[in-house]
C-alpha cells in the first residue's frame, strides 16, 4: 500500500514522512495497487527500462520507459510501477534485477504505481 496524502496533502516520499513524525494525530490517504503479470520472451533484446531500487530493498522501481522491448510488447508496464518478482523471485531488489538481466524468458510480477 502506498500513502498518496496526509492530511489531504500531497508530496514527496520525505515530506509526507516529516509530516508523520511531527504530529501525533493525521488522516491519511491510502492507494492499494493493483497487481499484474506480464511475461517477456527477452532473447538479446534490450528491455528499454530504467530502474532504480534501495539497498536492501524488495522490489524495482520503474524510473522510465526507452525503446525496448518493454515499449513494444508491453506499454501496461508505466513509470513508477514496481516489479516485486521476477520469474518467482522475490527475496531482493538485487536479485530481481541479477533475473532480470540473465534470463531470456520472463515472468513479471508487477503493482501499478498510484495515478496522481
Amino acid at each position: 500500500d502506498f500513502i498518496t496524502k496526509v492530511d489531504g496533502v500531497t508530496g514527496a516520499p520525505k515530506e509526507l514522512a516529516d509530516k508523520l513524525v511531527k504530529k501525533t494525530q493525521v488522516t491519511l490517504t491510502i492507494y492499494r495497487p493493483a497487481t499484474y503479470t506480464v511475461e517477456l520472451d527477452k532473447g538479446s533484446s534490450a528491455l528499454g527500462m530504467d530502474l532504480n531500487y534501495t539497498a536492501g530493498g524488495t522490489r524495482l522501481c520503474v524510473v522510465g520507459i526507452g525503446k525496448g522491448l518493454v515499449s513494444e510488447r508491453a506499454p501496461q508496464i508505466g513509470k513508477g510501477d514496481r516489479i516485486v518478482s521476477v520469474n518467482g523471485q522475490t527475496n531482493s531488489a538485487s536479485n530481481l534485477l541479477a533475473v532480470l538481466k540473465a534470463a531470456p524468458t520472463l515472468k513479471l510480477e508487477l503493482i501499478k504505481a498510484p495515478i496522481d
